[in-house]
């Protein structure tokens, strides 16, 4: 069963790695002013999530083990800012 921070934390994840492939494909959708403060937004959550609520939620305390997905997602926050900073030309390239 899909609980309630997980199933908020797969919604919120969802535009994250839908903006991971438009910036790999070089594909614009939606305007900067939604994706500047979703990403900052996405990595405050992706953060918290994953070292505090879920490890709460799963009734662990911190472990230093945790900090490897953040590591991992990294390139995934990378690519975020990129796509969300990008300033689109009017020309095709």
């Amino acid at each position: 069963m899909l609980k309630p921070l997980s199933a908020l934390d797969v919604a919120l994840s969802t535009p994250a790695l839908i903006a991971l492939h438009l910036h790999v494909w070089d594909f614009k959708f939606l305007s900067a002013t939604f994706w500047k403060p979703y990403a900052f937004a996405f990595l405050a959550w992706d953060l918290c999530y994953n070292l505090v609520l879920n490890p709460i939620q799963m009734g662990q305390g911190f472990k230093p083990v945790f900090l490897v997905l953040p590591a991992i997602a990294s390139p995934l926050y990378v690519a975020l800012f990129r796509y969300a900073f990008r300033s689109w030309s009017l020309q095709p390239a």
